[in-house]
């Protein structure tokens, strides 16, 4: 998602995205001031989102939630941007691993300003 004004950004994203049809994960990312932010949400019973959020920033940052949504956030500053991308991909082949879905490719559906 880039740059955001605001880091609920990123969880009002999630909340849009599970809505499609035959979504049953949703995982936003964007940075704020000097954190990445991310947003996990699910409509799976019984998988727990915060846990998700927990390993897939384990040694990275910190992560939690509930059932259906969690968060996290790990500190960048004194990060290039293109180490700041590097750890954005590293969460997203993270989360694909952790919930069974590493032959589905991540689908941007916004063009971002750089």
């Amino acid at each position: 998602m880039g740059r955001l004004h605001n880091p609920d950004i990123a969880a009002e994203m999630a909340d849009f995205l599970l809505r499609m049809e035959n979504i049953h994960w949703s995982l936003c990312i964007g940075e704020y001031r000097e954190e990445i932010v991310m947003s996990v949400r699910t409509t799976r019973r019984g998988w727990w989102a915060g846990r998700v959020a927990i390993k897939v920033l384990r040694g990275l940052g910190t992560g939690g939630g509930h059932e259906k949504a969690a968060g996290g956030r790990v500190n960048v500053s004194g990060l290039t941007p293109e180490d700041r991308q590097e750890l954005k991909d590293k969460i997203i082949e993270r989360f694909l691993k952790v919930v069974g879905s590493q032959e589905h490719k991540e689908r941007k559906l916004l063009a971002t300003a750089a």
